[in-house]
């Protein structure tokens, strides 16, 4: 094959993503297909080129990391675009396409290109286990261990730590603000993704699929009709409110700046939000609190997070 360098102006294009399949396949994948804004010829020139990568079988699915990174070190010798690629097998790709209608590769799957599509070197396994979640209750459950970990940040920012303790010992006002206000961000930005995991698993549970962004307002309203006390346990806070905070993510210079005071209770707003928003769901999910392990630490997490506010005399109404 022979490669050529895509050009660094103008748009990405379906020919230059075939550039890169071709490269990819050249690894051993079977099946290659674009998704996303390239794939809906409606990408700028920010826009990655987004692409599914399917091998045969790829046997143990510890080394998807080590595949897509392959994957990618080959793609640049084809293209200075950013690429980012979806590692799976023949397998899960049909599983997770055709019986989880909540999985991620459920919803770009009808918009999805074919670039490359190769007969099998061999017999495929379809009935495998597969590396990800199974069905769309596997799928809520995965999700809601992601809104978990965010609780778990959003509570662990909340006590200061020993550099802002010492500040505040040495009567150093201005360094031990500067921590505060740096911890406060983390717990609005910690928050935020507690909530939008909250809602994915929400809209997973209930058949998704969950969209692949962070609009709140939009995830919102893709919840199950039945599930309006999710959906009521975001009204705390405006979505627009949230979503900003999920769309700076960890780039400090585009996160939204506000004073000590204002942040303050933004944090405070964001992670009562979170905490009702998380439980409610959990709720959803196992509405008797004893059947999921993974629904009861939310519970947990949430009770300590409002043990604490409690204990700083922090209102929850």
């Amino acid at each position: 094959m022979t490669l050529v360098l895509a050009p660094e102006s103008g748009v990405p294009s379906l020919d230059e993503a075939r550039q890169v399949a071709e490269a990819m396949a050249e690894l051993g994948a079977g099946q290659v297909l674009a998704f996303g804004s390239v794939a809906a010829n409606v990408a700028t020139q920010q826009s990655d080129i987004d692409l599914v990568a399917v091998f045969d079988d790829l046997g143990d699915y510890a080394c998807r990391l080590d595949v897509q990174k392959r994957l990618l070190s080959h793609a640049r010798k084809v293209t200075d675009r950013s690429v980012d690629v979806l590692v799976t097998d023949r397998a899960e790709w049909c599983h997770r396409t055709e019986r989880v209608s909540s999985s991620f590769e459920a919803s770009i799957a009808p918009g999805a290109v074919v670039l490359i599509d190769l007969p099998p070197d061999s017999a495929v396994n379809w009935d495998k286990e597969i590396g990800m979640p199974a069905d769309n209750r596997a799928e809520a459950i995965e999700r809601l261990g992601d809104a978990n970990d965010a609780l778990t940040s959003m509570k662990e920012r909340w006590e200061p730590g020993w550099v802002e303790r010492k500040a505040i010992d040495d009567g150093d006002t201005a360094d031990a603000a500067e921590h505060r206000h740096r911890r406060m961000v983390d717990i609005c930005s910690s928050a935020a993704m507690a909530i939008e995991s909250s809602l994915k698993a929400a809209i997973c549970i209930g058949g998704g699929p969950a969209p692949r962004g962070h609009d709140i307002a939009e995830l919102a309203g893709r919840l199950p009709p039945e599930f309006s006390q999710v959906a009521g346990a975001v009204e705390r806070v405006a979505p627009e409110a949230i979503t900003m905070w999920r769309q700076a993510g960890h780039y400090g210079a585009v996160r939204p700046h506000f004073e000590l005071p204002e942040i303050n209770e933004r944090a405070i707003d964001l992670t009562l939000t979170a905490c009702d928003t998380a439980d409610a769901t959990a709720r959803c999910i196992d509405p008797t609190g004893t059947a999921e392990p993974v629904a009861a630490q939310t519970h947990k997490h949430i009770a300590q997070v409002r043990d604490y506010l409690a204990s700083m005399g922090i209102s929850q109404g």
